[in-house]
C-alpha cells in the first residue's frame, strides 16, 4: 500500500508541480480579466463533466466483484450521457455568452471547444477507476507525467504567441486530451463493448447517491463563482478563483494521493467495521499531518509568493489565498469521514449531511456577498470549520470513532502547524532581499515543524522516516 501511495503521491506532486509553473506563467503573461471570463465558461462545463466523473466511476471502484461488462457498461453509459451534455451546451452557448459575458459572441464558439472536454473525461474517469483497482499508479505516473509536459509546452507557446482567452483554452482542454489517449496506449485493455441495463442498475444505485452528493458539494462552490462573477467584476472573480486555485492545488493532489490508494481498501474491509475504524483513523492522521503545516504555512508566506511569482497585478488575491488556506485546513477531517462513509456504501447518508451543510453555507453566503468578496471567503472558513461536525458524527455512529477521538487526532499537526505560522510570520519584516526572505520563511518553517515532530516522537513522522530507510536499504540490496 505505501509503494502505491508513493507513485500516486509522486504523479500528483510533480504533474502539479509542473502546472503550478505554468499556471506562474501564463498568470505574468494574461491579464486577470481572462481569468474570471474562463472561470465563467468553467462552471457549466464543469458541472455536466461531474455527471461523468463521478457516480457510476465511483462504484466500479466502490463494488466488491467487477467484470469487464461492468467497464464497458460505464463506458457506454457516460459516452451517451456526454453527447445528451455536450448538445445541451452547443445549444445554450450564446445564452451563457449573452447574460454572463456581456453578450460577446467570439465566446460562444470557446465554450463549444471547450465543452468537448466532456467527452474525454467521460472516458478518462473509468481509466482512473481501473487504475485505482488494479493498483498501477505507476503506470498512471508515467502517462500524467508526459501528457503534463506536452500540454504545458503548447500552453505556453501559445500564451507567447497570442494574447486574450486562447492560451487559457489550449491549457484547459490540451492536457485532458492527451492523458486520456496516452493511457490508452499505456494501460492495453479494451474491455468487451456492450451494455447491461442489470448492471448498470446495480451500479446506479451506489453512484447516483455519490453523484448527488457531488453535485451538492460542486455545484455550490461553481453557484458561487457564478454569483460572485456576476456581483462583482470578471477581475474579481480573477482574483477569487487564483486565491482559491493555489490553496486547492495543494490539498487535492495531497489528499488524492491518499484517497486513491486509501478508498478501494476502505472498500474490501466494508464488513469490518474495526479494520475500517482504523484505516479512517490513520487517514485522518496523515492527512493532517501533511495538510495542516501546508496550508498555515502558504497562509504565511502569501504576499511574497505572490509579489514574487505572480507580479504586483495579483497582489489583491492575497487575503482570499490566506482565507482559503484557513478553509482548506480542515479538509482531512472532511475527507477522511467521507470517504470512510462512502466505503460502507451509504451514499445516502454524505448526501443527507451535505444538505446541512449547503444550508448553513447558503445562509452565510447570502448574508456575506453584500458586504464584500474578502468576507464571501472568510465565510467560508466558518462554514469549514462548523462543517467538521456533521461529518464527523455519523462515523461516531456506525464504527465508534467518536467526533472527540478525531478532533484529538487533528490537534496535534494543527497545533505544530500554528507554532510554524508564528514562527514564519515573524520572519516576513526581515530588511533583505525578498526572494532570500522567501527562502529563509520556507527553511524555517519545514525545520520547526521538522523539529517539532522529532522531540514529540509524532507517530506520523516516525513512519514516514521507516518506510524511506525501508526504501532506501531496498535500493540498495539491488545494487
Amino acid at each position: 500500500m505505501i509503494k502505491n501511495i508513493t507513485w500516486k503521491f509522486l504523479e500528483r506532486i510533480i504533474t502539479q508541480t509542473i502546472s503550478l509553473l505554468v499556471t506562474i506563467i501564463l498568470a505574468r503573461l494574461l491579464d486577470p480579466e481572462y481569468y474570471g471570463i474562463i472561470s465563467i465558461m468553467l462552471v457549466f462545463i464543469t458541472i455536466a463533466e461531474l455527471f461523468v466523473c463521478d457516480g457510476l466511476a465511483t462504484a466500479l471502484i466502490q463494488k466488491r466483484d467487477i467484470d469487464e461488462l461492468d467497464y464497458s457498461t460505464v463506458i457506454c453509459a457516460n459516452l451517451i450521457l456526454s453527447s445528451v451534455l455536450y448538445l445541451f451546451l452547443f445549444v445554450v452557448s450564446p445564452l451563457i455568452s449573452t447574460f454572463f459575458l456581456n453578450g460577446n459572441r467570439d465566446y460562444i464558439s470557446v465554450i463549444r471547444i471547450l465543452s468537448l472536454r466532456i467527452f474525454f473525461y467521460a472516458i478518462h474517469s473509468v481509466q482512473q477507476a481501473y487504475i485505482s483497482r488494479n493498483m498501477m499508479f505507476k503506470k498512471l505516473f508515467y502517462a500524467s507525467f508526459a501528457s503534463t509536459v506536452i500540454s504545458s509546452v503548447i500552453a505556453i507557446l501559445s500564451a507567447y504567441r497570442y494574447q486574450g482567452i486562447l492560451p487559457l483554452l489550449i491549457q484547459n482542454l490540451s492536457y485532458i486530451i492527451i492523458v486520456t489517449i496516452v493511457l490508452v496506449l499505456i494501460i492495453r485493455e479494451t474491455p468487451k463493448t456492450g451494455f447491461s441495463k442489470q448492471r448498470f442498475n446495480s451500479l446506479y444505485g451506489f453512484g447516483s447517491k455519490v453523484l448527488q452528493t457531488t453535485l451538492l458539494i460542486q455545484g455550490f462552490e461553481l453557484f458561487q463563482s457564478l454569483i460572485i462573477g456576476k456581483r462583482f467584476s470578471d477581475t474579481d472573480l480573477a482574483f477569487y478563483e487564483k486565491g482559491r486555485r493555489f490553496p486547492y492545488m495543494i490539498v487535492s493532489n495531497m489528499n488524492s494521493s491518499i484517497v486513491s490508494v486509501l478508498f478501494p481498501k476502505m472498500a474490501t474491509v466494508q464488513n469490518d467495521k474495526e479494520r475500517l475504524r482504523f484505516l479512517t483513523k490513520q487517514y485522518l492522521r496523515f492527512g493532517s499531518y501533511l495538510i495542516c503545516p501546508m496550508m498555515l504555512g502558504f497562509a504565511a508566506i502569501a504576499e511574497p509568493f505572490v509579489h514574487i511569482f505572480l507580479t504586483d497585478k495579483w497582489l489583491p488575491c492575497v487575503p482570499l489565498l490566506r482565507a482559503f488556506c484557513f478553509t482548506y485546513l480542515f479538509y482531512p477531517l472532511h475527507s477522511s469521514n467521507n470517504q470512510a462513509t462512502k466505503a460502507l456504501g451509504r451514499g445516502d447518508i454524505c448526501f443527507r449531511v451535505e444538505i446541512i451543510k449547503k444550508v448553513i453555507s447558503l445562509i452565510v453566503f447570502i448574508t456575506c456577498i453584500f458586504i464584500n468578496i474578502e468576507a464571501v471567503v472568510y465565510g467560508l472558513v466558518l462554514c469549514s470549520a462548523v462543517g467538521c461536525l456533521f461529518d464527523g458524527y455519523p462515523n461516531s455512529v456506525l464504527f465508534d470513532y467518536s467526533l472527540k477521538e478525531q478532533f484529538q487526532d487533528f490537534l496535534t499537526p494543527f497545533l505544530f502547524s500554528v507554532v510554524m505560522y508564528v514562527s514564519v510570520s515573524l520572519l516576513s519584516n526581515m530588511a533583505i532581499n525578498e526572494v532570500f526572505r522567501l527562502f529563509i520563511q520556507i527553511a524555517s518553517g519545514i525545520l520547526v515543524y521538522l523539529f517539532l515532530s522529532v522531540i514529540s516522537r509524532n507517530e506520523e513522522f516516525l513512519f514516514i522516516v521507516q518506510n524511506m530507510k525501508n526504501l532506501f536499504h531496498k535500493k540498495r540490496s539491488h545494487l
